[in-house]
């Protein structure tokens, strides 16, 4: 059997550290003897690495919010990372864990360090969750609700609260993106997941209610973190906030989800854990009241690159993988993606046993009960069983004593071939669904956009037709809406490279960004549509102009559009510097074109 995991615990007592490491096959019996070592760390020491470690989260909080280089802000992570590995490791935990061919690293640590960001220990310049596949289980002295064997039944009850406060448009196109997934991994005679959405129209006794009734819980929205009063942390809905006090007091009351992915800003922030009544921000309110798994963020998290790591990460899970592994492919999407010294692939966290999968994909289409066991360790069967059948042939055919066992071999062989052959296309062919949904999503928009533009125009041509802008005074301010695409993920980088200059050189230009250009017509469509006296009531109108931009690899197009006449003003193409920046002509020009409307 394959020892693919390994264990590192940590308990603190006083002023030392008891830490030990251990691999042992997956699923074996426990051992009689552990080893641990004592790591000798004063009171002083302690407090300095809590102390930058606070820091260090409230400078990523700060600089991300800029949208600036992201090169110093990952020097600073680094350093962190590399003062935790020296502060907190033996030296012989260090070499067992450069040594390691494990893939799962499960975290055993105690209540009073689960606020230190044990993933982002820097090791042989990698950090921990950019090598293993991790997951963090806590040892509490707090009151815990226990909750017996739980069987989940095919389809899996998943519910998306998306944008309940109605200000992060971003969070209704992740929810719609994670919708696509579900629907491309439900397979045409086996439904895999049965998702549902709510927003803004939902109030908190409907959010209890539609927590206790689903498998998986998908949070995407604005979060309040308060290390003061970590019990009225909480998601931030239309009028009120859904806070850790508010978890706390249905703990006991019925069944919870098994999965809370709490997709905003600071939702796993926690201080250390004590003995009371009171939890410590959402990931421990859940947990204690019997969540099995919850994911969320250590600090600030930018809309785009978040969507993205959510959709990945379903579309791993969904299809069979562990949700450890799941995790780690979706920071390795952002690395790809942003870079490496792009910092919000490293701000997630795991609670619970890595190894968990929601599904198999490779049994499901004939398991005819659709049953699917919730275990805190799980075994890949069909990994094992071929894993066995392969070397008891090997030995059998070896023996060359019995060679009536010859046709059994290849017959094995055969199959365990068809295994292989059948994963192989269950994965290509959930890829080419996933590649048609968004097909079909990027020619829906367009067709929406065309219709919307189509609208305008014949409002515009109406005769004697006054704009909301004839009955204004000359703004002075010139204020620009910047549209990007989602799917294009540096198009969020570029936009914040391009308002710094712009900024920089004209502080009289305000911008309003938004992710898709279908949002801003739809606004400007109704606009137009409304009686006089109210067209100047929408957020689109203060806009003179629109920046269109569309980031594809290292290619740039950008296009300036006048939403007076929808004029296009400015149209540019060409490759990007560095990655991340328009190149130079073409940013001169436009600054020429926006000099001559300021």
């Amino acid at each position: 059997m394959k020892n693919n995991t390994i264990y590192l615990e940590v308990t603190r007592e006083k002023n030392s550290l008891k830490i030990g490491i251990r691999k042992k096959p997956d699923f074996s019996l426990e051992p009689s003897i552990d080893p641990y070592e004592i790591k000798d760390v004063s009171m002083e020491t302690i407090g300095m690495v809590e102390k930058y470690c606070v820091e260090t989260a409230d400078f990523l909080n700060k600089e991300e919010k800029k949208g600036r280089d992201h090169s110093g802000i990952s020097k600073r992570l680094k350093q962190m990372g590399d003062m935790l590995c020296d502060e907190l490791l033996t030296s012989d935990i260090k070499e067992k864990l450069t040594n390691t061919d494990a893939e799962y690293l499960i975290l055993r640590i105690d209540d009073r360090m689960v606020h230190i960001p044990w993933e982002l220990i820097r090791l042989d310049h990698e950090f921990l969750c950019q090598r293993f596949n991790m997951g963090r289980l806590v040892k509490t002295r707090q009151k815990i609700t226990e909750s017996d064997h739980q069987t989940m039944s095919l389809p899996l009850n998943m519910w998306i609260l998306a944008n309940p406060s109605r200000d992060l448009p971003s969070a209704d196109l992740e929810a719609d993106r994670i919708l696509q997934v579900t629907d491309a991994v439900n397979l045409k005679d086996s439904a895999i997941v049965n998702a549902s959405l709510d927003s803004s129209d939902i109030m908190l006794d409907g959010i209890k209610s539609k927590i206790k009734n689903s498998d998986f819980v998908h949070f995407a929205g604005h979060a309040d973190y308060s290390p003061q009063n970590s019990v009225q942390s909480g998601w931030k809905l239309a009028d009120s906030t859904f806070t850790a006090h508010d978890i706390d007091k249905m703990a006991g009351s019925s069944k919870m989800p098994v999965l809370v992915f709490s997709n905003a800003c600071q939702s796993a922030r926690t201080e250390e854990w004590q003995p009371e009544n009171d939890s410590f921000g959402m990931a421990n309110a859940f947990l204690r009241a019997g969540v099995k798994y919850y994911i969320g963020s250590f600090w600030e998290i930018m809309d785009t690159p978040s969507s993205l790591f959510a959709c990945e990460f379903y579309s791993h899970f969904f299809s069979g993988k562990t949700i450890g592994e799941s995790v780690r492919q979706a920071r390795l999407m952002l690395i790809k993606e942003y870079g490496h010294d792009f910092i919000g692939w490293t701000s997630y966290l795991l609670y619970g046993d890595p190894r968990f999968r929601c599904c198999d994909r490779r049994k499901t289409e004939n398991d005819d009960k659709k049953q699917v066991k919730l275990e805190s360790t799980v075994h890949d069967d069909i990994r094992t069983r071929s894993s066995s059948d392969t070397t008891t042939s090997h030995r059998l055919l070896s023996s060359q004593s019995n060679p009536k066992w010859i046709p059994i071999f290849l017959l094995i062989a055969v199959l365990v071939s068809a295994v292989i052959l059948g994963y192989t296309y269950m994965t290509k062919d959930f890829e080419l669904k996933n590649a048609k949904f968004k097909i079909m999503t990027t020619d829906k928009e367009k067709q929406r956009n065309d219709k919307l533009i189509d609208s305008i125009n014949k409002t515009f041509s109406t005769p004697h037709y006054k704009t909301p802008s004839d009955n204004l005074n000359s703004a002075q301010f010139l204020t620009i809406a910047i549209v990007h695409d989602p799917f294009q993920p540096k198009a969020s980088i570029v936009s914040s490279e391009i308002k710094n200059e712009i900024k920089d050189k004209y502080p009289n230009i305000k911008f309003v960004e938004r992710q898709e250009l279908n949002t801003l017509l739809e606004e400007a469509n109704l606009a137009l549509s409304l009686p006089s006296e109210d067209k100047l009531r929408l957020n689109i109108l203060h806009s003179k102009l629109i920046l269109k931009l569309k980031v594809d690899k290292s290619d740039i197009e950008v296009q300036l559009l006048d939403t007076k006449n929808m004029e296009n003003i400015f149209h540019a193409a060409g490759k990007l510097e560095n990655g991340k920046k328009m190149p130079r002509n073409i940013f001169e020009n436009l600054l020429k074109t926006l000099e001559s409307r300021s």
